[in-house]
């Protein structure tokens, strides 16, 4: 498994709500799991954005992939077991897109996993 993967599903175990140094190691290794996926899903450059909202002190905030036809979204599991939130979008400026789907950030150890579930999303 991947190193970045593997430090990203570490720090998302640990309590981020009021922790400020690991929050911060969650979004910086989130941006780079989320530029890892945009690859393998073969995204061309500049036709996705990755962004992270650290949010306030009591949360971990998002790190989200937003493409054209794709929306994932990874928060810290502090209320389910469910890490990443993922489903079709049509476009950028769709901030909802189709029906939610959820996978623990466990799954990104079985990343040819992960993305075939990505994937199917997006139709392809």
């Amino acid at each position: 498994m991947d190193k970045t993967i593997k430090d990203f599903i570490a720090i998302s175990r640990q309590e981020l709500c009021y922790n400020n140094e690991p929050k911060m190691k969650f979004h910086r290794l989130g941006k780079k799991v989320a530029k890892r996926i945009a690859d393998a899903l073969g995204l061309p450059a500049g036709s996705y954005d990755i962004r992270s909202n650290l949010g306030g002190i009591a949360v971990s905030g998002e790190v989200t992939l937003h493409g054209e036809d794709i929306y994932i979204q990874f928060s810290a599991p502090t209320y389910s077991d469910f890490g990443i939130m993922y489903r079709s979008c049509k476009g950028r400026k769709d901030y909802t897109g189709g029906s939610n789907n959820r996978m623990t950030i466990e799954c990104l150890e079985h990343f040819d996993d992960a993305i075939s579930c990505f994937q199917r999303i997006r139709g392809t």
